[in-house]
C-alpha cells in the first residue's frame, strides 16, 4: 500500500501550462539554432539516403511512371510517392528519437533532477521537447522537399492544405504519446540506443515509406496496421497525389484520433511509472 501511494503521488501532476511548454520548446530551439551546420546536415544527408532508391526505381521502371505501381498504390507516379514518404518519415524519426533523447541530454547535462522537481507539469516538459523537435524537423524536411522538387521537377497538388495539416498533426500527437513511453525507458535504462535504432528500422520497413503495405508479407501487414503512420502517410498521399478532400479521408482521421487517445494514455502512464521506479532506486541523476 505504501508503494501504491507513492506511485499515485508521482501521477499527481501540476496543471499543464502552454506558456511553460512554449518556454521549454523555445529553449531547445535556441540551442539547436546555435548549431546551424547540424540542421543543414540533417536536411541534406537524408537526400543521399533517398537517391539510391530513386535511381533503382528509374532503372527498373524505365521512368517516373508505372502502370504496375498504379495498380497497388493508386497512382502511377512512384517517384512522388517515394519522395513524399521519405520526407514525411523525418517526423516519425524525430518523434521516436527526439523526446527521449531530450531527457537524456538533460540527464547528461546534470539538469534533469532540477527539471523534474520544478513546479511544472511533466506534460509541459515532454511536449516542450516534442515541439522543439517538430520545429527543427520542419526546417530540415522543408529543405529536403524543396531540393528534391528542384532536382526532379515533381508536380504536387496542394488544393487542400487543411486536411494535410490535420492528418500531420494527428500523426505527430499519436507518436508523441508513444514517445512518452520511450522517454520513460530512457529514464530507467539511461541510453537505449539499440532499442531506438531497432524501432526506427522496424518502422521504416513496416510503414508505407517507399512501397504500399500490400506488398508486405501478411504478418507484416497486420503489424503495419497497428502503426498510426501507416494511416497518416496513406491519407496525406491521397490529399497531395490524388487530390482528395477531407471527406475522403474522414475514416483515417477517426482512426488517428483513436490512436492519439490510446497512445497518450499509455505513454503517460508508462512515463509516470518509469519516473516512480527511477526515483525509488535513486537513479534519476545517474549517468
Amino acid at each position: 500500500m505504501k508503494n501504491e501511494t507513492r506511485f499515485k503521488y508521482v501521477l499527481v501532476d501540476e496543471t499543464p501550462s502552454l506558456g511553460v511548454t512554449m518556454a521549454i520548446a523555445w529553449k531547445s530551439v535556441k540551442i539547436a539554432l546555435r548549431y546551424p551546420f547540424n540542421i543543414l546536415f540533417w536536411a541534406l544527408v537524408p537526400i543521399g539516403w533517398i537517391m539510391p532508391a530513386i535511381f533503382q526505381g528509374l532503372a527498373l521502371a524505365g521512368g517516373t511512371m508505372s502502370a504496375e505501381f498504379a495498380s497497388v498504390a493508386g497512382t502511377p507516379d512512384w517517384l512522388s510517392y517515394v519522395i513524399l514518404g521519405s520526407v514525411l518519415y523525418m517526423y516519425v524519426m524525430s518523434a521516436v528519437w527526439g523526446m527521449g533523447n531530450a531527457l537524456r541530454w538533460e540527464q547528461m547535462s546534470g539538469t534533469l533532477e532540477s527539471l523534474l522537481v520544478s513546479p511544472v507539469s511533466r506534460i509541459d516538459i515532454l511536449m516542450g521537447a516534442a515541439l522543439a523537435e517538430t520545429v527543427t524537423t520542419t526546417l530540415t524536411a522543408t529543405v529536403q522537399f524543396v531540393v528534391l522538387i528542384l532536382i526532379f521537377g515533381i508536380p504536387f497538388a496542394f488544393p487542400y492544405i487543411l486536411p494535410f495539416i490535420v492528418i500531420l498533426t494527428l500523426m505527430l500527437l499519436a507518436f508523441y504519446g508513444f514517445a512518452m513511453a520511450m522517454a520513460g525507458i530512457v529514464m530507467i535504462f539511461k541510453d537505449p540506443d539499440a532499442l531506438t535504432q531497432f524501432l526506427d528500422t522496424l518502422l521504416y520497413v513496416l510503414i508505407p515509406v517507399r512501397y504500399p503495405i500490400s506488398k508486405l508479407p501478411y504478418a507484416a501487414r497486420i503489424l503495419s496496421l497497428l502503426i498510426p503512420a501507416t494511416y497518416a502517410l496513406t491519407a496525406i498521399r491521397a490529399i497531395i497525389l490524388l487530390n482528395k478532400d477531407i471527406y475522403a479521408i474522414l475514416d483515417m482521421i477517426i482512426i488517428l484520433s483513436v490512436f492519439t487517445l490510446f497512445l497518450w494514455t499509455f505513454g503517460y502512464l508508462a512515463f509516470a511509472y518509469a519516473e516512480y521506479k527511477t526515483k525509488k532506486s535513486g537513479g534519476t541523476g545517474k549517468y
